[in-house]
């Protein structure tokens, strides 16, 4: 019975044909990675990370299970994905400064831009991202939107900054997320604590 094939007789050769979109048969292992991906929950991160102090560029990001990894091929156009990251920011005073950058590989997607803080001590925070493949290939592109908020000592009350950014991609490589704080001075340091990708949107 389709798609096994049989040549028939006493001693048949068995086979089967590789499925594509017009024909059933076998999925190849570079196919079971395709479909695999398109599961909307794509990583959520089970410990905390490394702290985060001084002016050395650091990832935020913690150990996790699933990937933050997108395989070679595997964007298609209007493909959207929202990321949301927070934890614990602590020692800042008024006017300590921060960066946040957001990365695909080496490629900056995005960034906060270094911007002045209040003081905040062992106060939570947290990134929202949004990100939408616009354009597909080795010059690819895509959108990302942000939004960095914090809760500062005095009144308790949320404060940020959100920022946007268009930047170009290759999506015929893998790609791997990445988020990267650097502050301006030393004594200030964040953690993450929760770090959740979704793939929100995917053309049928």
């Amino acid at each position: 019975t389709a798609p096994v094939v049989s040549s028939g007789g006493t001693t048949p050769a068995i086979s089967m044909a590789q499925a594509n979109s017009t024909t059933d048969g076998y999925l190849r292992s570079t196919d079971w990675v395709t479909f695999d991906y398109k599961n909307t929950g794509l990583f959520a991160q089970t410990a905390d990370s490394a702290t985060v102090t001084g002016v050395t560029e650091t990832s935020i990001v913690g150990s996790g299970v699933g990937s933050l990894t997108v395989p070679a091929n595997g964007f298609d156009v209007g493909d959207s994905f929202k990321a949301k990251i927070g934890g614990i920011m602590d020692g800042t005073s008024n006017g300590d400064d921060i960066t946040v950058n957001i990365y695909s590989g080496a490629v900056l997607l995005a960034t906060t831009g270094s911007f002045a803080l209040d003081s905040t001590t062992s106060n939570g925070w947290e990134l929202e991202l949004d990100f939408t493949i616009r354009t597909v290939g080795a010059s690819g592109s895509v959108a990302t939107n942000g939004n960095f908020a914090y809760t500062k000592n005095t009144d308790k009350k949320v404060q940020g900054y959100c920022f946007q950014d268009t930047q170009t991609i290759d999506t015929t490589a893998s790609n791997t997320l990445d988020i990267k704080v650097v502050w301006g001075q030393t004594g200030t340091d964040i953690t993450s604590s929760n770090f959740t990708l979704h793939r929100i949107f995917k053309q049928p």
